[in-house]
């Protein structure tokens, strides 16, 4: 399994990276030729081949420990994205960019059973959640760089 930071030619992800600064936008599970991940429509799985062809694949962590049972439960969930914690993160990083200004670390708009792709990569991978996290912010935690 591996876990691929990357980024797609959408103006969603224009924003994300142009907020955060950092090189990538997404974060996604590749496994046996597919990928999962949670995207602005829901929980999906696509062939990785497709995937690769809308999206740029910048940092690639091989994660050698899962749980192929604990990916399906997360199928069969299907769960939707978390639209409003999105949102919070949008005006979190945009008030500190443009006014220098930092508001609570907590997601406050976060909304349980639903997930934004980093939300649900940790879920899979056994990390501890953080809803604040950014996929940047992920890969560096798995690579241990801070």
């Amino acid at each position: 399994m591996n876990i691929l930071f990357t980024y797609g030619n959408n103006p969603v992800s224009a924003m994300i990276m142009g907020l955060t600064k950092e090189p990538v936008s997404h974060v996604v599970i590749e496994l046996d030729g597919y990928v999962i991940h949670c995207s602005l429509f829901g929980t999906k799985i696509v062939k990785s081949i497709d995937f690769r062809m809308h999206n740029s694949v910048i940092y690639c962590v091989a994660m050698e420990r899962y749980k192929l049972s604990k990916v399906l439960a997360m199928l069969y969930k299907k769960p939707m994205y978390d639209y409003t914690g999105l949102l919070y993160l949008g005006i979190r990083y945009g008030l500190k960019r443009v006014f220098g200004w930092s508001i609570p670390k907590a997601n406050l708009w976060q909304v349980s059973g639903m997930d934004m792709c980093t939300e649900f990569v940790t879920k899979v991978i056994d990390e501890k959640q953080d809803s604040l996290i950014t996929p940047y912010g992920l890969y560096k935690k798995l690579i241990n760089v801070e």
